[in-house]
């Protein structure tokens, strides 16, 4: 028995229905997916380093050599990275004294921080930058009684300056209290180019 025109029609529309509804499906299980910009999702994971910094103080009595030696917090992005997958630039600054400055880099960016920028935090923050990520303290270094430590990302452009999306994101808080104890996980931010 053949099937007449009128019979295979209307065995292909149900289909079509049923692929434009999974298709309208889709389109709203995709537009509800929240995405986070990534100037606010650098702000937030400086948030979370600052709180393992002052975590690993409390725990070791010093400040971490790096942002890769700090602990994860369970249920929450330990990621030491910008919104813009580059490395979060980590200094650490102590009352305008640096106890051993580190020596010129032939690089334009050492680190990934421009000369040009660590001027530009010295200038915003007052401080001196004593030493970038992966640099151990030296032996002879004075503790880090009432330093900053800073956070950098350079913005979308990875370049020191600009507007926006491209402006640079510095935040400072306190590794110290006036009594001289670590500063509670919850610090205040001391300088914030994110809120301005």
């Amino acid at each position: 028995m053949r099937c007449s025109e009128n019979q295979t029609g209307g065995m292909k529309r149900p289909a079509l229905l049923i692929m434009i509804a999974l298709a309208g499906m889709v389109f709203v299980a995709v537009s509800l997916v929240d995405v986070i910009p990534p100037r606010s999702l650098t702000a937030s994971r400086m948030h979370g380093l600052k709180r393992r910094v002052m975590i690993y103080c409390q725990a070791h009595g010093e400040l971490p050599p790096s942002l890769a030696s700090l602990p994860a917090m369970e249920g929450y992005n330990s990621s030491i990275r910008d919104g813009w997958n580059r490395p979060i630039a980590f200094q650490i600054t102590t009352n305008g004294v640096v106890p051993s400055a580190p020596r010129p880099s032939r690089s334009p960016r050492a680190n990934g921080v421009s000369p040009h920028f660590l001027c530009r935090l010295q200038k915003v923050t007052g401080l001196t930058p004593s030493r970038e990520i992966g640099q151990s303290p030296p032996a002879h270094a004075v503790p880090y009684a009432n330093g900053l430590v800073t956070f950098i990302s350079l913005g979308r452009d990875g370049r020191t300056g600009g507007a926006d999306l491209d402006a640079d994101i510095i935040r400072s808080f306190p590794v110290r209290d006036s009594q001289g104890n670590w500063s509670d996980q919850m610090v205040e931010w001391s300088t914030d180019s994110f809120r301005k």
